[in-house]
């Protein structure tokens, strides 16, 4: 069994990217392509513009969302 991957919050390249791209004031998307990416981008959701998630995401990360 491999080990769950550590929260998004916890890898630097997306907190990173999030936050060049809000000082250069660029709305950033993001397409979670699967349910465990959604629940680990919670954390970042204040920074993103847009999401696209597809309604499994979507749950999953209200659920990851009310669980913080």
């Amino acid at each position: 069994m491999q080990p769950h991957p550590a929260p998004l919050a916890r890898h630097p390249a997306p907190q990173e990217a999030c936050r060049q791209a809000a000082a250069a004031g660029v709305p950033i998307w993001f397409e979670p392509v699967s349910v465990p990416k959604s629940e680990r981008a919670v954390a970042l959701l204040p920074a993103l513009a847009y999401i696209s998630p597809n309604e499994k995401e979507l749950a999953a990360m209200a659920a990851a969302a009310r669980r913080r």
